[in-house]
């Protein structure tokens, strides 16, 4: 309803700017400009700087499909004498380009990001192309239910009395008791010397495993391992590709032996190494105990390799082959490894921090099937 309209049918100022929807002071100023005679107009708009150039924004905006910057827009006005602020062009570039979507495009809603916000509060942003589902791949896990069913070794190394000199620890585990069946001490990593190894350690085993784990290193992807355990009908299986904790317990017990506390930063020879190794796995097999939900217990307790008969005897090796203590035999005691040492006590005790683990808290590519027998 126009402002004139309503004032003469209610003949109030503010009954009137309600129905026109103004200020009452407008339709005041209305009145009084009636009744002085005087020509009623509306607002007049004031001149800007930025209308004598809005032809040439509107002909940039239509050259460049509304695609043109603001500030390069500004740039150019400034050199054709525009003495305005860089906001006042960009607001007027922001309309000649909503006319110019207008006029082009049907007409404008949103924008492009707008839109795709509305797209996916409505659920409607995704692919709607079929896309190929992969099923989820399950981890691959060696169990065993008896000792010398699954075998897992590794190598370590141990530094040497100068810079970049290094002995290679090889390490044979079997994975339900934890018992170190067999291991050497050499100078250098080869596949000569772990096929020799795995051998001799199955020899004096006196039992075939069904399986030998390892990782993808280079002595255990090796033409002359894999050949072995091919001839001796054993399954070989390696850890997943780019995957870092598929051979856990082996890593177990190489930081064992690392964080022992007569663990030395540097060995002086190979034979320094030789009997530091071969103590220390005197202690690992009969003195330390591994903790989890079913106790302490000794690896002796669990796996004990049969003796070497004299007729099954392998002929020595002239390389260095330290054997596995027997676990019938009184368990030997190096005077570096004393009972009351802080790995052989129980769990929990004299430290509220500490905690057993368990293999069923971990998804692992090796474990045993008694969850208990995990090592801490």
């Amino acid at each position: 309803m126009e402002i004139f309209e309503a004032l003469d049918a209610t003949e109030c100022a503010h009954s009137a700017a309600q129905l026109a929807g103004v200020d009452p002071k407008t339709v005041r100023r209305y009145a009084r400009m009636r009744d002085a005679g005087r020509p009623v107009a509306g607002p007049v708009a004031r001149p800007k700087l930025i209308d004598p150039f809005m032809p040439k924004i509107e002909e940039w905006v239509e050259r460049s499909q509304a695609r043109v910057r603001a500030d390069k827009l500004h740039e150019r006005l400034v050199l054709l004498g525009f003495a305005g602020e860089e906001r006042t062009t960009g607001r007027a570039v922001s309309r000649a380009k909503e006319r110019w979507n207008v006029g082009h495009a049907g007409r404008y809603h949103c924008s492009v990001s707008t839109m795709y916000r509305i797209l996916r509060d409505k659920g409607q942003s995704g692919e709607r192309r079929r896309q190929a589902t992969h099923p989820a791949k399950a981890v691959p896990e060696l169990v065993a239910t008896a000792s010398s069913q699954v075998f897992t070794w590794d190598i370590t190394k141990l530094a040497g009395p100068a810079k970049g000199n290094w002995y290679h620890a090889y390490v044979i585990i079997d994975i339900i008791s934890r018992y170190i069946v067999g291991h050497t001490m050499e100078r250098a990593e080869s596949a000569e010397r772990a096929e020799e190894l795995i051998r001799d350690t199955i020899e004096r085993n006196g039992i075939v495993p069904e399986t030998v784990h390892a990782d993808r290193g280079t002595s255990m992807t090796s033409k002359k391992v894999s050949q072995l355990l091919i001839d001796l009908g054993v399954t070989r299986s390696h850890s997943r590709p780019k995957v870092s904790n598929d051979n856990p317990y082996s890593e177990a017990q190489f930081k064992t032996t690392k964080y022992m506390s007569d663990y030395t930063e540097r060995f002086d020879s190979l034979a320094h190494a030789r009997e530091w190794f071969d103590a220390l796995t005197s202690y690992y097999n009969h003195e330390h105990r591994h903790s989890g939900s079913a106790g302490t217990r000794l690896p002796a307790s669990t796996s004990a390799p049969p003796r070497r008969s004299a007729t099954s005897a392998p002929s020595p090796s002239p390389r260095h082959t330290p054997g596995t203590p027997n676990a019938s035999a009184a368990a030997p005691h190096h005077p570096r490894y004393r009972r009351k040492r802080g790995s052989t006590t129980p769990p929990n005790a004299g430290n509220q921090h500490q905690r057993s683990h368990s293999t069923t808290n971990v998804s692992l590519d090796l474990k045993s099937s008694d969850p208990g027998k995990s090592e801490q």
